[in-house]
């Protein structure tokens, strides 16, 4: 790894080099955010933290962390990682130059020239650690020189080629003639020389005037400072000064280079207008007040900004303006010269990506679903770099394209959401069936991260393929009804209603926290959707739209076979271990590579469930017990096996099973004993009795579905007294409780159900959901 070096800086030392001479000021080079990288997230409480932990620090020195940076040349380093913290400590310096501008008018105008050298010297500091500026005159004589010495060394070459080096000589001349031309005559303060000049001009009338007064605005110090600082000398009351001072502003932006900037065109103007819109007032009579000039347009520098000077002007106590302004400019520039980071410093790219995933890896301050994008983002502006296919702006608009859809289409909804839609599309990218679901993200984001590893090409088009897939799964999910809350309700009301097995399983396994098993159901899913597709280059909406439809409608056989498959071998398995290892069969099977390498028309081949489900199935349902977890799984049995009396020859398949109207808002949906749990303490002849009783009513031979208000007027009677009750409810022209009550008249001395009510009935109901699972 080349490594050049680490070391704690502040905000003002931020870009020296580790390592070696430092030809430039750190004040010269620029920061750039690359294009994979998102922008400024930081929240108020995020900037909050970073202000006062600075400030309470009591040791002098605050250190605030790692960062990482590649030196691309040495006028601009690429911060790979630790941009949140940058771009504050950038925007409170930011806010020291909108304040001391204001401060040092304020001095010039009352003439409080003790202040007003120091102000001075605050006002350009900040402005040369917000702007790299033209090279011009003395700015430039150092690339003057480089060029000279470039040509010298190529005359006095001895090389094969003279041809060759005559041509770069003639370059180099030309260069260096254009350089010196535009040395001359320049005017404009977004060249060094002139920004120079100003402030050498007014340092000079600062020190002139002493703590003499000024008369009238007509002071040459006022306007020197006026040239200076980028703001207009109309009044702040003039209707006219917000607008003036904006257009001045937009003016000087677009000129002279940020200090810090982004690969991404729409992030510099969203800085750029960001930076606009905030300033600050002061006079004799009003003390320091932030001031949105544009308060429609938000964004997370406008809110930085705003907390910095709220957190930091609580702590000033100071009551006249100027003074209150002062101490506020030394609170924030204490902040920029005390908090350290640990700079790592690298010669390339590669090296510098290397250890931001390393030191990421503990997640604390990117989302993992933000560094699953960035992982994407980088590895198409690797490719991109190798290969130099797109410039940047070209590149730059392939990712806003897919980063709109990103955010806007794919990832807008709850964390749950962003958690399984990421891994269900890891599951298909990779192929991989080690990877296993966990709501951080951690093992999805190493699993597209080793995908992405083996690419032996990354081009916007792959990236615009793996973004269409999670589009697709969103799309297949909302389709579908998914939700994140009361989830076996949903699943449970699915169930009532009977959907199509394909929605009925995807909401069991969600209910069931089974999301390894549904990635074996999408991953089959998808790789049908893309062979109905006439071009595989991403996945077309309108193609998926309607074949989830017909999945819907039940008219797909071949999805919905499989899905039954699957739902069957949940509901059979006493763990998640069968069904796992049927979607394992089907990641392994069913996956991105494949898919895009088969021809069109393929048939999908449907993987059988496991033939030993069938048993494990019979000997979970034997030892269930009321008490047990598995309490949702008897519940979806039950309510199908409710809507397909075996003695009719209804089975699973039927599409349109009788069912209980009640039972559909699922939530009231409850397991009940026909025989209490308890035993009460009077009249305990109505009830059975046995040393085994705990055991047999809670048992599955005691089970019967009822709404939860039945539940509840049922209480706990004897079971004489619930045969009653379930005569006169809902459920009484059910085949379930004709078939139960059978077993009570024939099972039951004088009301009361013997031993083989409970167990007979038992292995009548398991025989009869094995036969309706697997027949």
């Amino acid at each position: 790894m080349n490594l050049v070096g680490a070391k704690l800086k502040n905000f003002y030392d931020f870009t020296n080099k580790n390592e070696g001479e430092n030809r430039l000021k750190p004040q010269s080079v620029q920061v750039k955010i690359p294009h994979y990288q998102r922008p400024y997230e930081w929240s108020s409480e995020n900037v909050s933290l970073l202000v006062n932990d600075t400030l309470n620090n009591s040791d002098g020195q605050y250190f605030s962390g790692a960062s990482v940076s590649s030196i691309h040349n040495e006028y601009c380093h690429e911060l790979v990682d630790g941009q949140q913290r940058y771009t504050t400590l950038f925007l409170i310096n930011y806010c020291v130059f909108l304040i001391s501008r204001v401060a040092l008018r304020e001095a010039l105008t009352i003439g409080a020239y003790v202040h007003a050298n120091t102000l001075a010297e605050t006002l350009k500091k900040s402005m040369e650690y917000i702007f790299t500026l033209k090279q011009d005159g003395n700015g430039s004589k150092l690339e003057i020189s480089d060029i000279t010495k470039e040509i010298n060394r190529l005359i006095n070459l001895d090389d094969d080629d003279p041809e060759c080096d005559m041509r770069r000589i003639s370059e180099l001349k030309a260069q260096r003639t254009n350089l010196k031309k535009s040395s001359e005559g320049v005017t404009e303060l977004y060249y060094s020389s002139v920004f120079e000049k100003k402030y050498s001009e007014l340092l000079t009338i600062i020190k002139e005037k002493g703590n003499a007064a000024i008369k009238d605005d007509s002071d040459p110090g006022l306007e020197s400072f006026y040239a200076l600082a980028v703001i207009t000398d109309l009044k702040q009351q003039d209707e006219l000064y917000v607008q003036k001072n904006m257009d001045l502003q937009r003016y000087f932006f677009d000129n002279a280079k940020f200090r810090i900037t982004y690969a991404r065109n729409k992030y510099v103007e969203l800085i750029k207008e960001s930076l606009v819109s905030i300033d600050f007032t002061l006079s004799s009579q009003v003390s320091l007040s932030i001031m949105d000039n544009n308060p429609k347009f938000l964004s997370n520098y406008k809110t930085a900004i705003q907390t910095i000077f709220e957190e930091v002007s609580n702590r000033i106590k100071e009551k006249n303006p100027l003074e209150n302004a002062v101490q506020t400019l030394k609170m924030l520039t204490t902040i920029l010269e005390s908090l350290d980071i640990c700079v790592v410093q690298t010669g390339n790219q590669s090296d510098a990506t290397v250890l931001f995933d390393v030191l990421n890896d503990r997640s604390k301050e990117l989302s993992q679903l933000s560094l699953i994008k960035n992982e994407f983002y980088k590895r198409v502006v690797i490719h991109n770099d190798q290969t130099d296919v797109l410039t940047d702006d070209e590149l730059d608009k392939y990712i806003d394209k897919v980063d709109e859809l990103w955010v806007d289409e794919i990832f807008n909804a709850s964390a749950a959401d962003a958690a399984l839609v990421s891994y269900l599309g890891s599951c298909f990218l990779s192929g991989s069936t080690t990877t296993n679901y966990s709501s951080n993200g951690k093992e999805t984001r190493t699993t597209i991260s080793e995908y992405l590893r083996c690419q032996t090409k990354y081009a916007v088009e792959d990236l615009v393929f793996d973004v269409s897939l999670f589009h697709a799964i969103k799309v297949i999910l909302t389709k579908v009804g998914v939700k994140y809350q009361k989830q076996n309700d949903v699943s449970l009301t699915a169930e009532a209603e009977h959907k199509s097995i394909f929605e009925r399983t995807i909401k069991l396994l969600i209910a069931k926290k089974q999301e390894g098993i549904l990635s074996g159901l999408i991953n089959f899913t998808l790789f049908h959707v893309l062979t109905k597709q006439a071009k595989k280059a991403c996945f077309d909406m309108n193609v998926l739209k309607n074949e989830i439809d017909l999945i819907l409608s039940s008219e797909n056989e071949v999805v919905n076979k499989q899905c039954l498959e699957i739902w069957i071998s949940s509901l059979s398995s006493k763990d998640f271990l069968l069904p796992r290892k049927l979607s394992k069969q089907l990641i392994s099977f069913y996956y991105k590579d494949k898919a895009l390498s088969t021809n069109e028309s393929c048939s999908l081949n449907t993987f059988m469930r496991d033939p030993s489900s069938r048993v494990e199935l019979e000997a979970w349902l034997s030892e269930w017990k009321y008490k047990s977890s598995n309490q949702f799984d008897v519940k979806v049995l039950l309510i199908n096996l409710m809507s397909c009396d075996p003695r009719k020859n209804i089975k699973l398949r039927g599409r349109s099973p009788q069912f209980i109207s009640s039972f559909k808002d699922a939530s009231s949906c409850h397991l009940d004993h026909f025989e209490p749990k308890s035993l009460p303490s009077i009249n305990m002849n109505a009830y059975f009795q046995s040393e085994n009783r705990d055991d047999l009513v809670n048992s599955l031979g005691n089970m019967m579905l009822l709404t939860q208000v039945d539940n509840q007027r049922k209480s706990d009677s004897p079971a004489i007294e619930a045969d009653k009750y379930y005569s006169n409810s809902d459920i009484s022209g059910s085949w379930l409780y004709k078939a139960l009550h059978e077993n009570f008249i024939k099972y039951s001395n004088e009301g009361v159900p013997t031993e083989a009510f409970f167990t007979e009935r038992k292995k009548e109901l398991i025989s009869q959901i094995v036969e309706m699972l697997h027949s």
